[in-house]
This record gives structure tokens, C-alpha cells and sequence, in this order.
């Protein structure tokens, strides 16, 4: 959608993110992000106005507050309406997860070397990529305990990303079970 979004971005402490994303989600912001310890909130510029500032330094100072921590620092920049997904997914590249599997979105092609097994899949924003600790750690257990013939099951499947290294890596079966409410 053609327009400007305003970007703002919050100095603080990292523990503070959950807290802020959950309060700001409600509020008109459109996408969050997190690097460190600055949390960027995206707006519609034509929706950000003074209102939206002094309930969003209201928002974050209490919160600095209530876990004794410095004052926020809050600044903000237009920017311009772009093909985010475009964006992402050139950033996206084929990931080592575990000693032989390769986790590669499909819109960029891997040739496995000998021995390597490749997960080809769309990741979504979160996960999917491999990236992710949480799934390079299960993918790399998996890879040292699952035995031929196993079941897996992958309870928040997500993308699928470990039903399919299960079966990959010689399962017999795999179920995935998700809840996307």
C-alpha cells in the first residue's frame, strides 16, 4: 500500500519489549522490531500525531519505572512505504542448522553437498528460516538421537520446518500440530 509510515524507535531495556509490543499492538502499529536495545513500532504517519506520542512516552516510561530502570529514549523518522517482503526475503539465505541439514527458502535454490540433506521450505517472518535458536537446537538433537523408524512429533509445527527434518532424517512418521487462533 503506497504512503508513509512513521518509524519509532525506543532506547531501552530489552525486558521491557514483550511489555511495550503487547500495550502498543492495540494502538494503531502495524509491525514491530527488535535489535538490541531498540525496539522500532511502525505507524501510519497520517495516524501518529502528539496523542499517539504522549501515550507512547507514557507507555514506556512507566514501564522503565515500575522496573527501576533510565528513561526511554524515543525518536521517530518518516519513512517511505516499500515492498517489505521483497526486502526480508533477500536477506534471507540458505542456513547450516546441524551438520547435514541445509535450511534454504524456496526462492533460493541450494545444491547439497554429499552427505547434506536440504529443508526446502517458504519461512514466514518469524520462523522457518532456521535462524532461530530453538530450531537449530532441536534439528541439531534430532540429527544425534533419532533413529530409523521413529516418530516425530512437532507440537507449534509453524512451518513444518522439524515434522520435515524428522522425516528427513529417516522417521517413518511425522505429525504436526499448530494453532494458528
Amino acid at each position: 500500500m503506497p504512503g508513509t509510515y512513521i518509524e519509532v524507535e525506543i532506547t531501552t531495556d530489552p525486558i521491557l519489549f514483550d511489555d511495550l509490543v503487547g500495550m502498543l499492538s492495540g494502538k494503531e502499529y502495524e509491525g514491530f522490531w527488535e535489535e538490541g536495545t531498540q525496539l522500532r513500532a511502525y505507524i501510519r504517519s497520517g495516524l501518529w500525531d502528539r496523542d499517539h506520542r504522549e501515550e507512547l512516552e507514557e507507555i514506556a516510561s512507566s514501564l522503565t519505572r515500575q522496573h527501576d530502570l533510565p528513561p526511554p529514549a524515543i525518536s521517530t523518522r518518516l519513512i517511505e512505504d516499500q515492498n517489505w517482503n521483497a526486502l526480508w526475503e533477500a536477506g534471507i539465505q540458505p542456513i547450516r542448522v546441524s551438520d547435514r541439514i541445509i535450511v534454504a527458502p524456496t526462492w533460493h535454490p541450494y545444491t547439497p553437498a554429499t552427505g547434506e540433506l536440504v529443508l526446502t521450505i517458504d519461512p514466514k517472518m518469524s520462523f522457518g528460516t532456521g535462524h532461530h535458536e530453538t530450531t537449530r537446537l532441536m534439528v541439531q538433537l534430532m540429527e544425534k538421537h533419532l533413529r530409523p523408524g521413529d516418530t516425530v512429533l512437532d507440537v507449534g509445527t509453524g512451518t513444518g520446518i522439524l515434522a520435515i527434518a524428522g522425516i528427513k532424517l529417516g522417521g517413518s512418521m511425522a505429525v504436526g500440530l499448530d494453532n494458528d487462533e
